[in-house]
């Protein structure tokens, strides 16, 4: 009995979908665009905005990280490569809003979910 309750307290039960974090670095003007395009993933692709900070390289730009599920991966993947090679009805690039904003993306690191500095709203 003994034995049992040391392996079970040892045990940890991951809850939640896997998934990555990912850092979107954007310029402050574009703040409100882009987060409104992230939020737009939010309802469509399950993908959630965790937190936004200025960016440690410059203070121009704000860091967003996001979680992505595994199962939405290809869903982001698919956005990026519709801007590259696909056009709307005007002959904008597909998903431009998003893309066009977006100065660089990389994996996250366990430094990123925390806030640095808080970002005011509007």
């Amino acid at each position: 009995m003994e034995q049992e309750r040391k392996s079970s307290a040892s045990e940890v039960d991951v809850v939640g979908e896997p998934g990555f974090y990912l850092d979107v670095e954007f310029s402050v003007s574009e703040k409100d665009k882009v987060l409104q395009s992230i939020e737009n993933l939010r309802g469509k692709a399950k993908i959630e905005l965790m937190s936004v900070s200025v960016s440690p390289n410059s203070n121009e730009y704000l860091e967003a990280t996001l979680f992505v599920p595994d199962s939405k991966k290809n869903d982001f993947t698919k956005k990026i490569t519709a801007y590259e090679n696909e056009e709307t009805k005007t002959g904008k690039p597909k998903n431009e809003t998003l893309v066009s904003r977006i100065e660089s993306f990389f994996l996250s690191s366990v430094t990123s979910l925390f806030v640095r500095i808080q970002v005011g709203g509007g």
